[in-house]
């Protein structure tokens, strides 16, 4: 779950692997000009790791591309984008951080996920 700034912001965090001291280092990079970024450092291990990224965006706004590793998302990757737009307002089921596939709240911005 990732909220990008609007302004050119750059945001330092750590994954820590259950039961384990081991770190993830994640940085999330803005340009103030519409350009996200995420860089997701190696796991203390080196062991590979499958990542979901869900952006959170302000109304009106969508993911015009999307690369993973340099490739555009949809290719060999395996990859692919989804807008998932708000909840209809008569729909009370939204639950905070409800993982892949959960919608977003009525009156927030679309998730590309």
């Amino acid at each position: 779950e990732a909220f990008p700034s609007q302004g050119a912001s750059e945001t330092h965090r750590a994954v820590v692997e259950r039961g384990s001291a081991l770190r993830t280092q994640l940085t999330l990079r803005t340009d103030g000009k519409g350009a996200v970024s995420l860089e997701i450092g190696r796991m203390g291990t080196g062991s590979a790791r499958a990542w979901l990224l869900r952006l959170h965006l302000l109304p009106g706004q969508r993911a015009a591309s999307v690369r993973v590793d340099g490739e555009e998302v949809g290719g060999p990757s395996g990859t692919s984008l989804v807008h998932l737009m708000p909840r209809d307002a008569d729909d009370d089921g939204h639950f905070p951080l409800s993982g892949a596939g959960a919608a977003p709240p009525t009156s927030a911005g679309p998730v590309a996920e």
